[in-house]
């Protein structure tokens, strides 16, 4: 039997264990175009900007060119330096209710006021934690932590426990190989023998990995099939469908089917290009803005009516806030606004 240099079997382990983590992040489209780069600050100094933001915004009267000059000063992310670490916080929340404030007069206090109240819980988290030392106990760096791992500061925060725990196994297996390979190395049958187990191991780890990615390809084409086919109900089933759960009081489920009555009304007139990846927040921004090859533009009473149906579907289907008769109605006489009339 050829004996196999032991070089290989050391190239072939350390393959085995090789994995290559990848992130990608979602562009910011509601940022307008040039928008400005932020420097790196610090935790203070980053909640000084933000106060200064709310007070600019805090005038009764405030008009849609001072709207402009606020987001126009607003950077694509917030870089913070910490003690401990760097922070990118995104400002696409901020940016995007200050975008609707700005185009859409009839809701502008509304959408100011829960741009104001962003500015204000995330200026006073940011001044709670930067009030925090390096040589604080243990509990201290736990709220941090718990602050930071909240949805607003999704990809921000303290370092992964599971990374950690990963690292230590990572350093623990490289020790046992290097004191497993001192020894097989010194015996030549067992070395082609670990080199073939380790062969084996790897191709049946691509095995498995491919045949995941096989089911969950599956599995996704069976879910989008069955989005496309309630997406694609016409809106006169939708409105039977909220007056069919209003009847039953479930007036959630109601304002829900009202909203997609709505869009699916606007995509039939061509206001809207059908997207069923479209989120609300998406579907408001072409309306106010289209592309030049998506739809055919909306009048402003339009824009308006889709604005306040947007807005009580965040609060209710959303943000689980709880609806009565009055809001369904007031929902529906929106939709009717956008040509949704049943007899």
């Amino acid at each position: 039997m050829r004996r196999i240099p032991f070089r290989f079997v050391l190239i072939a382990a350390v393959l085995a264990f090789v994995a290559l983590p990848g992130e990608t992040r979602a562009q910011n489209t509601d940022l307008p175009a040039g928008a400005p780069q932020s420097a790196s600050t610090t935790p203070a100094t980053f909640a000084a900007e933000l106060r200064q933001l709310d007070e600019r915004l805090g005038s009764k009267s405030i008009s849609s060119e001072q709207i402009a000059a606020v987001r126009a000063s607003i950077p694509s992310s917030w870089e913070v330096d910490s003690v401990e670490r760097h922070y990118s916080i995104s400002s696409q929340p901020l940016v995007s209710m200050l975008r609707i404030a700005q185009s859409t007069p009839k809701i502008r206090s509304e959408q100011i006021e829960a741009a104001r109240a962003w500015l204000s819980n995330l200026s006073e988290q940011v001044e709670a934690y930067s009030a925090k030392s390096v040589g604080e106990n243990v509990s201290a760096r736990s709220k941090a932590g718990e602050i930071l791992s909240r949805r607003e500061f999704a990809g921000v925060g303290a370092a992964d426990p599971r990374a950690m725990l990963q690292r230590r196994i990572n350093e623990w297996l490289a020790r046992l190989f290097t004191w497993l390979f001192d020894r097989i190395g010194r015996h030549p049958i067992a070395t082609e023998t670990f080199f073939w187990l380790i062969v084996a191991g790897v191709v049946a780890w691509l095995s498995m990995m491919l045949f995941r990615y096989w089911m969950r390809g599956a599995k996704f084409e069976s879910i989008e099939k069955i989005g496309t086919v309630a997406y694609r109900r016409p809106w006169q089933e939708w409105i039977g469908a909220a007056r069919a759960a209003a009847a039953r009081g479930d007036f959630r489920e109601a304002i829900h089917s009202t909203y997609w009555a709505g869009i699916v009304r606007l995509e039939t007139i061509g206001a809207l290009a059908p997207d069923p990846a479209r989120t609300p927040r998406e579907s408001l921004r072409v309306l106010a803005d289209p592309p030049a090859n998506e739809g055919t533009g909306a009048n402003a009473q339009q824009r308006e009516s889709l604005a306040a149906l947007t807005v009580s579907l965040e609060r209710v289907w959303y943000g689980h806030r709880a609806a009565g008769a009055d809001d369904f109605q007031d929902c529906l006489r929106r939709a009717e606004e956008l040509g949704c009339r049943v007899s």
